[in-house]
């Protein structure tokens, strides 16, 4: 009724009007809407990024995806520390021939290794088996990292040795330590660069579960002090 009562005296149809009314509203809410989240995006842009996410990104960059454990600031002292993956411990067999890997001769987690090992063969151009990786030192195969079919590549990993330090020369510890002092060396130089509040930076360097090495860097110095656990100590 009423609506027939304002169509009657004004000439003019209410529903078509209370339809613009109700587009011009919801067409003013989305606007709303969207700039709300504009401004949202806009703010979360210019906001300084999480420290702790910065030097996680630093450190995988260099030692590999994935491999950080855990971040700690301590923004008071200026102290980071960071807990990672070793990307060089244990050492790894490189293969020394190009070609699809054979099932026959290849190495399996926890076989015992002697120097000169074969730990991988390939099927060579002339279709015969053809040595693809020898081991270097004496020890355990933890991680095998190719499998029959594979098409393998110079150079490229093969198999993870971890040496028994009980038996192998002093070079083998010397190298890997070297190896695990370089790691935490390049994660401070990487996070000191990028985050200026970081006035030292401490790596806890993992394999499994085991901290195996403490890489300790201060701003200002050039070189870094290394503590060793386990074996390698």
């Amino acid at each position: 009724m009423a609506r027939g009562r304002v169509s009657k005296k004004t000439g003019l149809q209410l529903g078509p009007i209370l339809i613009y009314v109700a587009a011009v509203v919801a067409v003013a809410g989305g606007l709303f809407a969207w700039d709300y989240q504009y401004r949202r995006r806009q703010e979360e842009a210019s906001r300084p990024p999480d420290p702790k996410i910065v030097a996680e990104n630093l450190v995988e960059n260099i030692i590999g995806p994935g491999t950080v454990r855990a971040v700690r600031i301590n923004d008071a002292a200026g102290a980071v520390e960071i807990d990672f993956e070793s990307a060089t411990y244990p050492p790894r067999v490189r293969a020394e021939a190009s070609g699809e890997v054979l099932a026959a001769g290849l190495a399996t987690v926890g076989m015992q290794v002697k120097a000169g090992d074969t730990v991988a063969f390939v099927k060579g151009s002339n279709g015969q088996p053809l040595v693809a990786g020898k081991a270097q030192f004496a020890g355990r195969i933890v991680e095998v990292l190719v499998k029959p079919g594979d098409t393998l590549e110079a150079d490229l990993p093969v198999v993870s040795v971890e040496p028994d330090f009980a038996t192998v020369s002093a070079d083998v510890k010397k190298v890997a330590r070297q190896n695990l002092e370089t790691e935490g060396l390049l994660a401070f130089q990487a996070v000191t660069s990028q985050l200026t509040v970081a006035k030292s930076v401490t790596s806890n360097i993992y394999y499994k579960d085991t901290v195996i090495a403490t890489v300790t860097g201060k701003r200002g110095e050039k070189t870094v002090a290394t503590t060793y656990f386990g074996a390698l100590k």
